[in-house]
This record gives C-alpha cells, structure tokens and sequence, in this order.
C-alpha cells in the first residue's frame, strides 16, 4: 500500500499543484459570475432595440400631427398625447421608460436617445443601435454623458430640491409662471419681460459614466 500511494504521488498531483489548480477554479469562477452579474444587470438589449424603434416610427407620425419649432420630440410630451402612446421598460415588469429624457431630434441627423432604467439607446440613420449602460447622474466630472440641469430662484433662493432636466424643468417652470413657455429660452424671454416676478433660471452641468454594452444593425 505504501508503495502504491507512493507511485500515485510521484505520477500524480502533489499538494502544490492542487492548490493551484483550486485557485485557478476560484479565479475562473469569480469571472464567470462576474461576466453572468453584467449580463442579468444589462437586461434585454435586444428589447430595447425593440422599443426605441417603435418609439421612432410614432414620434414620425406625431411630429406630423404635431409640428414642433424646434423639432425635437419628447416620449413625455407623445405620452400625454390623445394617442397616449406607452413605451414600457422591457426590463421592469409595469413600469414606463422615462419619458422626459427619451427624446428624438428631427433634422439632419434624427437623433434618437431612449432611456429605461439604467440602459439607453442612441440612433442615428446613419449609425447603429447602440445600447448603452449609464450610472447615475453627477456633478462630479466623469467620462460618459454630459447635460445641463435647470433649476430657478425666487427672491434669490432656489425652489427645487433637485435640478431638472430640459422637459421635466420646462414643466415646473410652465406652472410656476403661469403661461406656456415651450424651450428654456422662452421662459427666460418671459422672466426678463417681468422683473416683478423676482426669478431667473439657474442651469448646473451634469455628468454621468457610460458603458457600451450591444450594438444593433
């Protein structure tokens, strides 16, 4: 028996190479949970695809209903439409995209931005569905997105707890001047007309981290 276990030994793995091998299974199976925990948090990117492409041929058809100045469409303004059009987060049963990010910009390039929680969609005709992982928005200067949040004072205090993006903030605005400011520089046309109002718009850049993570035709 000694002499068996000796030649298993000889010819077989001595406790280096097991703890070796058992490493390598660790950092093999780190990895694989890793690569399965990004692919369950970027949900169904094919569903998205899904989605911004339908939001793209009824903006088509709403801008025709609906002629806009500055012809960018918001899925906000399309929600509360007669037509009441939906676009549902394919990755969170019941709940809707956000509608006042998700916007198309008519024109040259027809830029297409939809966000469902936090993934987003960016078309072009001329590109590509990508789809897009994105963090939260930050002060803080990071490589990723860039935008500009509204916020107002009154008597030299800010109203709102939180800074608010161009559609979301033109809605505050709308309510707190009482008349229908379509574009930032309408209510700033407005608040300059009437300096009895005491207001001016305040404006904070904003940036959040960016991951591409699909890419469709």
């Amino acid at each position: 028996m000694r002499c068996m276990k000796r030649s298993l030994n000889q010819k077989g793995f001595g406790r280096k190479e097991i703890i070796v091998v058992f490493l390598l299974m660790l950092i093999i199976m780190a990895l694989y949970f890793t690569v399965l925990k990004d692919k369950i948090g970027s949900g169904d990117t094919k569903a998205m695809r899904t989605v911004a492409e339908r939001f793209y041929q009824q903006a088509t058809v709403y801008r025709d209903e609906v002629p806009l100045e500055d012809d960018v469409y918001y899925a906000y303004d399309m929600a509360m439409s007669e037509q009441k059009y939906q676009y549902l987060d394919p990755n969170r049963k019941d709940e809707t995209c956000d509608y006042f990010e998700s916007k198309i910009r008519f024109g040259i390039k027809n830029e297409l931005l939809l966000r469902c929680g936090d993934l987003t969609v960016e078309w072009s005709p001329s590109s590509l569905y990508r789809v897009y992982k994105v963090g939260k928005w930050t002060t803080e200067e990071v490589k990723g997105d860039v935008d500009i949040f509204y916020n107002y004072t009154k008597d030299g205090k800010k109203v709102l707890e939180q800074p608010l993006q161009t559609r979301a903030f033109l809605e505050k605005i709308r309510m707190a001047l009482g008349v229908q400011v379509v574009s930032i520089k309408d209510a700033e046309k407005h608040i300059a007309a009437h300096p009895e109002l005491n207001m001016e718009i305040v404006t904070t850049i904003y940036y959040r981290t960016k991951k591409l993570i699909a890419e469709y035709n």
